[in-house]
């Protein structure tokens, strides 16, 4: 079912009434984008296209993290199934994942990627099962959800409700649910949802999610005998690998809510254009300004024509009569090496069809560096007073780091060259900071963003005053004791400790006692000692002063 992430995309669901002859159909939502037999590979752009152009507004798919924390999208835990590589996601970094090809040629997305189908796109939405995430890695989920509330459910199993319970604490607009086979009731603190395995879903079980205010969702029902059977039960949407069938059964069983057709009196469009790449061919070596031509067309007619370099759009142009189809690729804004080619075609109601893949060699001479370094890793912060020491492990660039800016939520605060420390000793007091890091080479490629760490500076600044009045006291002979005793520091929250320093070294923290017997001391030998106050902010005042007795 959803093994991490549902882009969902539509209206927002609210819990329906007992089946009735007037009762809709349920929302549907593509299983992992659109996977039935024949389109793109599961949960990659190109499969989340194809099912915007069936008019279904929900898409399924899930999230994983690579071994420099940064999302992507992929069901299994292993890249094995669906691209041409083999290891697990947690073992790639995410230049490694990139570098792959999907089974159709596609390169496999990262969550930024999905995300950006919804900025341009406010009627979409999507529901994010969150699969083997660490609390380290909130923040990064967090950010990159911001601005999005209104558009993204969280999902997750059991076994990572603690995860998204932590996202919804830290940023409430959320929205969250869980997947279930049988329903949790009562539903955990802070969810709107539970998504249920269709085979579990009965009118009982849904009725009671109703009526603890929990929106119903079933997973993963292939045909009109089982979407009827869940419209009569009354869930709210059905999650299907069939989005094209469902929207046809869905126009016929519920005609007062129809899948958006173009013309209600005509059926829909479903066939994609047909498109050819000409040149250049599979295996040429290029350079330079590249022509790329083929030919493209449809029973229709086509709206625009893409080309595809590595699967990522580079060029695009307004669709016309079938016939010859021609874009330029300045093959300088890659690395020399192979790369893959691919023309795409999207009819008026979204329809897309593609050319096969061509592999070529790029050969420029005085290649530009376009490759930005890793993101830091392994960023660390250390609190001293009112300054925060931030340590992270080298990047790594083609060329060379030629060095890192560091960043305070989310501004510019200083550089580095080549080093890997930094103190911030401006921050401000009495709030929650949060540091990221980012690498940067000779050619102004700047990497993605380190994994964020936190750190809350105290609102204090006021040292307490010195202790005065410090006396020593030694003990009757044989004791080989000195008794120290001072007058109390003032501040203005409160001293919290004092340290006690014996020659120039520390030597015991004391609590707040004004009085302390060193023992144990070498009879006939001098000591020197010195006090200062602490309050609970880590404010030290100054010593007071030296003061030196001989023990007996």
């Amino acid at each position: 079912m959803i093994g991490g992430l549902v882009l969902v995309l539509g209206v927002v669901l609210t819990p329906i009434q007992p089946a009735s002859a007037a009762l809709p159909c349920p929302t549907v939502i593509a299983h992992r984008g659109n996977t039935a037999a024949g389109g793109p590979t599961e949960s990659s752009i190109g499969a989340f296209q194809a099912t915007f152009g069936t008019g279904s507004k929900w898409i399924e798919t899930d999230v994983r993290f690579t071994k420099d924390a940064v999302p992507v999208l992929m069901h299994d835990s292993t890249v094995d199934r669906t691209t041409t590589g083999t290891g697990y996601v947690a073992n790639l970094t995410a230049a490694q994942f990139a570098a792959l090809r999907m089974n159709d040629g596609q390169s496999p997305p990262t969550l930024d990627q999905a995300l950006g189908l919804l900025r341009d796109n406010p009627d979409r939405r999507l529901i994010m099962e969150v699969k083997a995430m660490t609390s380290s890695q909130d923040q990064i989920l967090l950010d990159k959800l911001s601005g999005l509330e209104s558009q993204v459910y969280v999902n997750a199993f059991a076994a990572q409700l603690a995860s998204i319970q932590r996202l919804k604490a830290a940023n409430p607009l959320l929205q969250i649910s869980m997947a279930t086979y049988s329903p949790v009731l009562p539903p955990p603190p802070g969810l709107s949802g539970e998504d249920m395995e269709f085979t579990y879903v009965t009118a009982e079980r849904v009725q009671e999610l109703h009526a603890a205010g929990m929106i119903v969702r079933a997973w993963v029902s292939n045909g009109p005998t089982g979407w009827q059977a869940l419209r009569n039960v009354g869930v709210d949407a059905i999650m299907t690998d069939q989005t094209s069938a469902y929207m046809r059964w869905a126009a016929v069983e519920c005609p007062a809510v129809p899948p958006e057709p173009t013309e209600p009196t005509e059926p829909p469009d479903e066939t994609p254009p047909t498109v050819s790449q000409s040149a250049p061919g599979d295996g040429a070596e290029v350079s330079g300004t590249v022509q790329v031509t083929g030919a493209a067309s449809d029973d229709v007619g086509v709206d625009t024509v893409s080309l595809l370099v590595d699967g990522a759009t580079v060029a695009s142009a307004p669709g016309g009569p079938a016939g010859a189809v021609a874009l330029s690729w300045d093959s300088v804004t890659v690395a020399n090496g192979t790369h893959t080619l691919r023309l795409q075609a999207r009819d008026e109601a979204g329809n897309i069809g593609q050319s096969d893949v061509v592999s070529v060699t790029v050969q420029n001479e005085d290649q530009a560096d376009v490759t930005p370094p890793s993101a830091p890793s392994g960023l660390a912060r250390t609190i001293s007073g009112f300054s925060v020491r931030l340590t992270w492990a080298a990047s790594t660039d083609n060329v060379g780091v030629t060095g890192y800016t560091v960043y305070r939520s989310g501004v510019a605060i200083g550089t580095t060259t080549t080093a890997t420390t930094y103190t911030d000793s401006a921050a401000p007091p009495g709030r929650t900071h949060t540091y990221t890091v980012r690498a940067s080479d000779a050619a102004d490629n700047t990497s993605a963003a380190s994994t964020g760490v936190s750190a809350t500076l105290p609102a204090d600044r006021t040292a307490p005053t010195s202790p005065t009045g410090l006396r020593a006291t030694p003990g009757a002979t044989g004791t080989r004791q000195i008794t120290l005793t001072w007058n109390a520091s003032t501040d203005n929250a409160g001293v919290t400790n004092y340290y006690l320093f014996r020659g120039n070294s520390k030597y015991r923290l004391l609590g707040k006692v004004l009085t302390f017997t060193n023992t144990g001391l070498t009879a006939g030998t001098s000591y020197t000692y010195k006090v200062y106050a602490i309050d609970a902010s880590g404010n030290w005042s100054g010593a007071s002063g030296k003061i030196s007795a001989r023990a007996r």
